[in-house]
């Protein structure tokens, strides 16, 4: 059984690099399975600068428009990170136009996944908090809010422990 920790909070709040240091402490080998896709140059830039923050030496899954399952799947390393399933969500709402409860089994089956994975001891998950802000004035902004924040709480119920980020602070939940 894989332990699973949650960190969660709002966009730019230390989840990411708190992400990074737990996997580093552990001293094991690591898997990073990275959800955002290349959609213009700002993400590109983006996903360039988290590649620089991360060890040359850990294996990268790329899941893109991809199967979450699947990335959970292929991991054979002790420790592995998941960031973020705020990204995932966004492209199976945007990209895919997949509905919210399809969205939340795929979450649901790679959560279960993870418990029941025999080589990693350890998934760190990441999602933003977006529950706390103004109501989106698009329909598309409103259904992707409420897709996520269905599934932050199945991530959340699934999880051994979960660390709430506040300006950069961590808050551990459970």
């Amino acid at each position: 059984m894989s332990k699973l920790i949650y960190l969660t909070g709002g966009a730019a709040c230390g989840k990411s690099t708190y992400a990074l240091d737990l996997a580093k402490a552990s001293g094991e080998e690591v898997t990073f399975i990275a959800t955002a896709t290349y959609s213009d140059k700002e993400m590109y830039e983006k996903i360039a600068a988290h590649k620089r923050e991360r060890p040359k030496s850990w294996e990268l899954i790329e899941v893109g428009e991809g199967s979450l399952l699947e990335a959970v799947r292929k991991v054979n390393t002790a420790v592995a990170i998941i960031d973020c399933i705020t990204m995932f969500t966004s492209t199976q709402v945007v990209l895919l136009e997949q509905t919210r409860e399809t969205i939340i089994k795929l979450i649901l089956e790679a959560l279960k996944a993870m418990q029941e994975h025999q080589t990693c001891n350890q998934f760190i998950i990441v999602s933003n908090e977006v529950g706390w802000g103004l109501i989106p004035e698009h329909v598309l902004g409103r259904a992707y809010r409420e897709t996520l924040g269905a599934v932050n709480k199945k991530v959340m119920a699934s999880s051994d422990e979960a660390i709430l980020f506040i300006s950069g602070f961590p808050l551990r939940l459970k």
